[in-house]
């Protein structure tokens, strides 16, 4: 995959320039596995820092859940300083799914915040970021992933069929350029139709779907233990069946 570092004032592209209040959190892992889902609430230009200690080699791996919009996420490298220096991803432009390798070992930076504008209109969203870091062993892992448009609608469709949601690409309008808006709407289409075939599955499923999707998409091999941090014991049937269905949607 193609290392891709987004050139940009991430504070002006999502906040106009305007800083309010910062909470950071250093984010602990449990002693059994390297994975945690954390929630949060955000208003306004406020925005939350999530501090995560990493080793080189390893890849990250976030997953952002919310029903607001125009709430998103940035990552930023070891050592990098957040709002200053360039992100190594832009949720506004590449979806709420991030996995990338770590260049070195230090403290990378996930910022949650508001684009400008629901910003401005000081609106409140809930969130669960998922975070994970996972040892790379076995493959060679890309430094930044960048899921293929089609694929990146595919699941949005998924979700909003899951979820009961009206069949409106538009929403999404802000992941898509006029040169991809068609691609985006043939992926949405597809997942679609697939969420309303399979309303309200289990939490473990729609994971793996999601996480099955991007490996097969971006081209890792078919291994849902590597994603074991991100459901319990009692859900790994779940998971690997969502998995399977969204890995062989991933590779066609």
């Amino acid at each position: 995959m193609k290392w891709r570092v987004i050139y940009f004032s991430a504070l002006a592209l999502l906040v106009g320039g305007v800083v309010r209040a910062q909470e950071v959190e250093s984010v602990k892992f449990p002693k059994t596995h390297q994975g945690v889902s954390l929630e949060g609430k955000i208003k306004g230009y406020a925005f939350k820092d999530y501090k995560v200690t990493a080793k080189k080699g390893q890849r990250l791996v976030v997953t952002l859940e919310t029903k607001h919009l125009s709430t998103s996420f940035l990552v930023y490298g070891a050592g990098k300083i957040a709002g200053k220096d360039a992100a190594l991803f832009n949720g506004t432009v590449n979806g709420n799914e991030y996995q990338g390798g770590v260049d070195a070992d230090g403290v990378l930076t996930i910022r949650v915040l508001m684009m400008r504008n629901a910003a401005r209109r000081d609106e409140s969203a809930s969130y669960e970021i998922g975070v994970e870091l996972v040892d790379g062993k076995g493959e060679e892992l890309p430094k930044a992933r960048e899921m293929p448009i089609y694929f990146l609608a595919y699941s949005r469709g998924v979700d909003d069929g899951w979820s009961g949601m009206s069949r409106s690409p538009k929403r999404y309008d802000s992941l898509y350029s006029e040169l991809t808006k068609g691609e985006f709407a043939k992926g949405y289409e597809a997942g679609y139709k697939r969420g309303i075939k399979v309303p309200q599955p289990t939490r473990a499923y729609k994971k793996g779907v999601m996480r099955g999707v991007e490996d097969g998409a971006c081209g890792l091999s078919r291994t849902p233990s590597r994603h074991a941090s991100m459901y319990e014991q009692s859900e790994a049937k779940d998971f690997a069946k969502g998995y399977e269905e969204g890995y062989n949607t991933g590779i066609k």
